[in-house]
């Protein structure tokens, strides 16, 4: 399964984490509107890490499979001790 960590700490960053997940989401065969979900939440997130953090954290993406399909899995998080974020977008 591939997997990606972005750092996120200059707003190019957030540009490389977008584009990370939609080729990520594509590569599993996600429909577009799964990959515009993944996306937006992964914009979302890296926006966050990005403003309110102190400009430090980083998007970890991987491919995970759960029974018999494959997902796409995000997760934030700071560089505080704080639980990352995790969303999971399967495909159908």
């Amino acid at each position: 399964m591939s997997s990606l960590s972005i750092p996120i700490s200059e707003p190019l960053h957030i540009f490389d984490a977008q584009r990370a997940a939609r080729l990520l989401s594509k590569a599993i065969g996600l429909d577009d509107v799964s990959i515009l979900h993944a996306v937006t939440a992964v914009t979302d997130l890296a926006n966050h890490l990005f403003i309110r953090n102190e400009r430090s954290g980083k998007i970890d993406l991987a491919v995970v499979r759960r029974h018999d399909r494959l997902g796409l899995e995000v997760k934030a998080g700071d560089a505080v001790d704080a639980p990352p974020v995790r969303v999971v977008f399967e495909r159908c």
